[in-house]
């Protein structure tokens, strides 16, 4: 569940701005909190719901965006083609021209808390850092960051595996890859330490990006992997947005298809939304 989430130098937002799920005191006797579950520390009750209200180009569709930047990362399969990371910094300040886009996300996975440092550029991941807290104690599982001199690894104390592991996850890692993907798709069933705060990122935080139909067709997959028994929740909301669809399957291989005239893809949507224009 996510606590917060912050963002610095990306679109139209120039210093760190915040979104804060942690309910207020008067607030915290209405149905829309909850008690957050962690194992072994105290939190302020969080919102089950949030809106954010503004006129346009007020800078909700970049707040959206910069929620989505990890998931968008992730759909990245090898990290290593010339496409540029889709971040584009603050644009009305020259001296943050070359500066990276800061993201940050503090949640709860698992009943441990979890702190996401990330840093991008257009060409590379700068800072990426995750922080547990357990029993509330800051505990460092790994830091990476690019200067000057090159591109740099400390990894905690707890953090499992070993070193000869850590340098393989590290000699694996792109310059625009997630070092935390990296590491959980190349070690076993038993390193199971990372696991948990990437899970939140695929399955946790779930961001649809208004007018985004390939994210769209993405973040249906991965609610029908989620909770395949609300089909027909899905279904109604897609034909809420004028995709004409009738019926969904998820088939045994994780993938979903549409029933309308015909049998489609998620990835059909793009073509589908097109001709009900």
């Amino acid at each position: 569940m996510l606590i917060e989430f912050s963002v610095s130098n990306y679109r139209s937002f120039r210093d760190r701005q915040t979104l804060s799920m942690a309910a207020t005191p008067r607030l915290s006797k209405v149905r829309n909190v909850f008690k957050s579950s962690t194992n072994s520390e105290r939190l302020p009750d969080l919102l089950k719901v949030a809106a954010i209200y503004g006129p346009n180009a007020s800078g909700k569709s970049s707040l959206i965006r910069a929620m989505g930047i990890v998931g968008r990362l992730l759909a990245t399969s090898s990290g290593s083609n010339g496409e540029p990371i889709p971040v584009s910094p603050f644009r009305f300040d020259r001296e943050l021209k070359d500066e990276p886009s800061i993201f940050e996300y503090n949640f709860i996975q698992g009943g441990l808390r979890y702190r996401f440092l990330l840093g991008l550029t257009g060409q590379r991941v700068v800072k990426e850092q995750l922080v547990a807290y357990p029993r509330g104690k800051e505990t460092l599982l790994y830091d990476r960051y690019f200067d000057a001199e090159g591109e740099h690894y400390v990894f905690g104390k707890t953090l499992e595996g070993g070193k000869e592991v850590h340098c393989a996850w590290r000699r694996l890692t792109s310059q625009k890859m997630l070092f935390i993907a990296q590491a959980v798709t190349n070690s076993s069933e038993e390193l199971s330490q990372l696991r948990a705060p990437f899970s939140w990122f695929q399955t946790g935080l779930l961001v649809v990006e208004q007018n985004n139909m390939m994210g769209l067709s993405s973040a249906s997959i991965r609610f029908l992997q989620m909770v395949s028994d609300h089909k027909n929740d899905l279904r109604d909301f897609l034909k809420a947005l004028d995709i004409p669809v009738s019926a969904i399957e998820l088939n045994l291989d994780e993938s979903a298809s549409i029933q309308s005239n015909r049998r489609l893809t998620l990835k059909d949507f793009l073509p589908l939304r097109k001709r009900t224009n």
